[in-house]
């Protein structure tokens, strides 16, 4: 989740989709958490949207990834590539953040994937950072930071507790991610892997909670009540 190159990062969306199931993939050593552990270590999740789409998303209206809200206004997919896009989507405006290309020469693919695949599991998700009381991780500190002075955005950043937020959505399972999955970099001289490991469920992760970058969740999510706002990171939060 990054502007570097962040098809993958938080999507803003509303208004309502589909929600699917599927088993994530897993090879090595099973790092498995229980909800209750990952909360512990990070009781809240941060996702950063604009001013136009938060009201929206405070009232109740669910939030949708990039795919479904560019599905819903008739924009080809392919033409999103910047760091701020806006369409309209039923008579309203609507912000999606971190669309510009990927750079495939970051990417190692694993076991089938290739870049339309990444694309397509990327925009199929709604993202968070975690972090705790204090903010989020400093990963998506400084993507937030970075966001701070944009021009032609009005930032506002959602903090819900996890278990808050499971508790609102039945039935729903986050997809946890080691990386800023839509900012590949290489490190260490070796490109950044992305395959069927990329997104994994808490039962099956070979990561531990201390590793986790992102908190996803596939198609669409509410927010409960106990949703706080603020304009920074840092807060105050209302």
């Amino acid at each position: 989740m990054s502007t570097a190159a962040g098809l993958g990062s938080p999507s803003l969306a509303f208004l309502g989709g589909r929600r699917r199931t599927r088993r994530s993939l897993t090879i090595g050593t099973t790092m498995a958490f229980t909800f209750g552990q990952y909360a512990a270590l990070r009781p809240f999740l941060y996702h950063l949207t604009s001013t136009e789409n938060a009201a929206r998303l405070a009232g109740g209206a669910p939030m949708l990834t990039a795919a479904e809200l560019m599905r819903r206004a008739g924009v080809p997919l392919e033409t999103a590539n910047s760091a701020i896009v806006r369409f309209e989507v039923d008579g309203a405006t609507v912000t999606v953040m971190d669309q510009r290309p990927l750079r495939e020469a970051n990417i190692a693919f694993q076991r089938g994937w290739d870049m339309r695949r990444l694309r397509t599991e990327l925009r199929a998700r709604v993202y968070f950072w975690p972090g705790d009381a204090e903010g989020p991780i400093p990963m998506g500190r400084n993507h937030m930071e970075r966001y701070a002075d944009e021009p032609d955005l009005r930032p506002a950043i959602v903090r819900v507790k996890l278990l808050d937020l499971l508790a609102h959505n039945p039935g729903l399972e986050p997809e946890f991610c080691r990386f800023n999955s839509g900012a590949p970099r290489f490190s260490g001289g070796r490109a950044s892997p992305r395959g069927p490991e990329t997104f994994q469920r808490a039962p099956l992760c070979n990561f531990n909670p201390g590793q986790v970058r992102e908190v996803t969740f596939l198609d669409a999510v509410r927010l409960p009540p106990s949703a706080q706002w603020a304009s920074t990171p840092a807060g105050p939060w209302t």
